[in-house]
């Protein structure tokens, strides 16, 4: 008892102690009742109360069961699938059963205190893995989400060259991050697997990695196991992590790198020097790896590990300032000055300050992005720029407000899923004021605690931008981010309520709201469940056999690296299947929507594609079935962007039909290929 810091505990803290056993090198915790204050000492893994740490197999309390019913809820979802494919009306309910099965009753044992610390990791490690499989049972044998197809482009492109940072026309940035491809080059070349295999393997145990370093430093955090799982569970209901974050995307292995970065620079900040060493060698190749796979997520940890810094540095002042205005607004209003805030500030605190990482992760991606991939700053800041403009806009009422829960056209989500989705929305307005006020309580305080509580803050601000149709991507990337800080003092808060049979089951009730209304605000309705083909609908168009084949013909019978225009869908499948040089406005080529819109070839449009060396164009007549989901049929910056009133007329395809410079060499039914490479010889007049 000698490492434990002197001090009293108030009564009304709500937290976890955890004390040495004097015969066991591990620890449990003893008291639902307090939590070792001075996060200055050395850290010690907890365990929780009432299980003997001699017995393994009670160590895993109800594990084993629950894992089989989540097999079951796992299985549900498989059949939804099936059922999806088939085009049946009640694919959606099994659905959402299925999912509730796998994710509740696992949420309803981590509520409750008794489960020991290897319990719930294990049970953690069961609802990511089903939440991943969700993913993979959308499309168990092929890429179909848009992203997927960008990055396997890359890979193939690693592959087939030898070499690194070659062009990927359909999005040329992630040609400078290929740490996703690199690894998955890796793997395939060492089992024989295919890129998509492999690429699979990747992401699953980026998957585990992410779940492992979200709850560890949780854990160094709040000193408490029940929290710490309650954390990351909370965190596997943000709108990104069933699906944005379990593609073949560069972002879906960076978090877990980011998450262990933030892991690493925690431990060091509360391990003594001479445990440093390993440390920081894994620090430096976590960061090396991040550096080079993905630019978002490094700059989002630099900003979080600046702002710890900073508040190190300003946490004294921080303290003078609140006591201050304590006094001011005592001497105004007479109202006694709240001993919870100060109490707070003058709790013990970090005695290892985080300077290093930062400035080193600061230094290191300034570095890459100047040296090797400057193409970063135009990419991120024009999309940036457009969303601040029409957000801005839209607020002087000049722009137009995106409709929440609707498609572009004009199809909307079931309104027993907007309810949930808003509901989950104010679940989580409601619970994060609750954590902040049981933190002030129970005095969690150090400057990461206050970085976390800052970041929980700015996550309901940045949610304002999904009202945008241009902002709404920014929120939805940053909101994985910032969604760390919000789990964290959810789930503090929610502990904090206590332990009764009405909380924990209220507590779960809140999570599971937020796990399907966080699946139907982030992801759209109808791509959840594969399903019959739409018009410009991403996952839902690409999942059609004859784009694949049109695509596979294409890579067998044209050159590669061809010029080659077509819609937003056709593209992805000609630029990786077909192996074509795609033509597209954001590699800086032009946007070929120009040509294809236009009702005739005048001089515009032939200058177009002289200039541009066009050579061939691939038109699916299906665009002139509907209107698009997505809200544009070729690319941003197309005419009536996000605005389409009716479908594209047939005439403004028909125009190629007639053109003695167009030749027709492919047509499915749908999908008409024609060689322009006439229009190509001499500048038209």
């Amino acid at each position: 008892m000698d490492s434990l810091p002197k001090q009293v505990l108030p009564e009304t803290q709500i937290s976890e102690i955890h004390m040495p056993e004097a015969h066991s090198e591990a620890l449990r915790e003893v008291s639902v009742g307090a939590t070792i204050q001075a996060q200055a000492e050395p850290y010690s893994a907890p365990e929780t109360p009432n299980e003997p740490i001699s017995n393994p197999v009670t160590d895993w309390g109800y594990l084993p069961v629950l894992t089989l019913v989540a097999s079951v809820g796992i299985s549900l979802m498989a059949a939804a699938d099936t059922a999806g494919r088939l085009n049946k009306s009640w694919a959606p309910l099994i659905f959402w059963e299925g999912l509730l099965i796998l994710f509740a009753p696992i949420a309803l044992r981590l509520f409750l205190p008794a489960p020991a610390r290897r319990e719930r990791i294990g049970l953690l490690v069961v609802v990511g893995v089903g939440l991943f499989l969700v993913k993979m049972m959308h499309s168990p044998t092929f890429y179909t989400f848009t992203d997927e197809l960008i990055h396997w482009r890359t890979a193939t492109n690693i592959f087939d060259q030898q070499h690194l940072f070659g062009g990927n026309p359909l999005l040329p940035v992630s040609s400078y991050y290929p740490g996703l491809e690199i690894s998955t080059e890796a793997i395939a070349k060492l089992t024989g697997l295919s890129i998509f295999d492999a690429g699979t393997i990747i992401v699953f145990m980026a998957r585990i990695v992410l779940v492992l370093a979200l709850y560890l430093t949780f854990e160094h955090i709040s000193r408490s196991a029940r929290i710490a799982s309650l954390g990351v569970l909370i965190y596997m209901t943000n709108n990104n992590f069933v699906f944005f974050s379990a593609q073949f995307a560069y972002e879906s292995l960076a978090f877990p790198l980011a998450a262990s970065i933030l892991f690493i620079a925690v431990s060091r900040v509360y391990s003594p020097a001479k445990d440093r060493l390993g440390l920081n060698f894994l620090l430096l190749l976590s960061l090396a790896a991040l550096l080079i796979t993905h630019h978002l997520t490094s700059y989002v940890l630099v900003a979080f590990l600046i702002v710890w810094m900073v508040i190190v540095f300003a946490l004294p002042y921080i303290k003078v300032l609140i006591n201050a205005l304590l006094v001011r607004v005592h001497m105004l209003t007479r109202i006694p000055l709240m001993s919870d805030i100060q109490a707070w500030f003058d709790a013990p605190r970090e005695t290892q300050l985080p300077t290093t990482t930062p400035i080193l992760m600061l230094v290191a991606s300034l570095g890459w992005t100047i040296s090797a991939a400057s193409l970063t700053v135009a990419y991120l800041a024009q999309p940036l720029v457009n969303g601040i403009t029409d957000f801005a806009k839209m607020l002087n009422g000049a722009g137009t407000a995106r409709e929440l829960f609707h498609d572009f056209t004009g199809l909307s989500a079931p309104a027993w899923e907007r309810a949930v989705g808003f509901d989950a929305i104010g679940l989580i307005l409601l619970t994060i004021p609750i954590g902040l006020w049981i933190i002030l309580r129970t005095r969690r305080s150090g400057s990461l605690m206050l970085t976390m509580v800052l970041a929980a803050i700015a996550y309901p601000a940045v949610q304002v931008l999904r009202l945008n149709p241009s902002a709404w991507e920014i929120a939805s990337r940053l909101s994985e981010f910032l969604f760390i800080a919000v789990a964290l003092v959810i789930a503090i808060g929610l502990v904090g309520l206590g332990n009764s049979r009405l909380m924990v089951g209220f507590s779960t009730f809140c999570v599971s709201m937020m796990l399907l209304g966080g699946l139907t605000a982030g992801w759209p309705f109808w791509a959840r469940l594969p399903g019959p083909y739409l018009v410009a609908a991403d996952t839902r168009s690409l999942d059609d056999g004859e784009s694949y084949k049109a695509a596979q013909w294409v890579g067998k019978y044209i050159p590669p690296e061809s010029k080659l225009g077509s819609d937003r869908i056709n593209r992805l499948l000609m630029g990786t299947y077909g192996k074509q040089s795609i033509l597209t406005n954001i590699s800086g080529q032009g946007n070929v929507a120009f040509v294809f819109m236009s009702l005739s070839l005048g001089i515009s449009e032939r200058s177009f594609i002289y200039n541009a060396g066009l050579r061939y164009l691939v038109i699916d007549y299906r665009l002139t079935t509907g209107l698009p989901v997505i809200g544009i049929y070729f690319e941003r910056g197309e005419p009536d962007t996000y605005v389409h009133r009716t479908p594209l007329q047939p005439q403004v395809f028909a125009k190629f039909e007639g053109d003695s410079n167009a030749a027709r060499f492919f047509d499915s039914g749908n999908i008409v290929i024609y060689d322009i490479g006439a229009m190509t010889v001499e500048p038209p007049q």
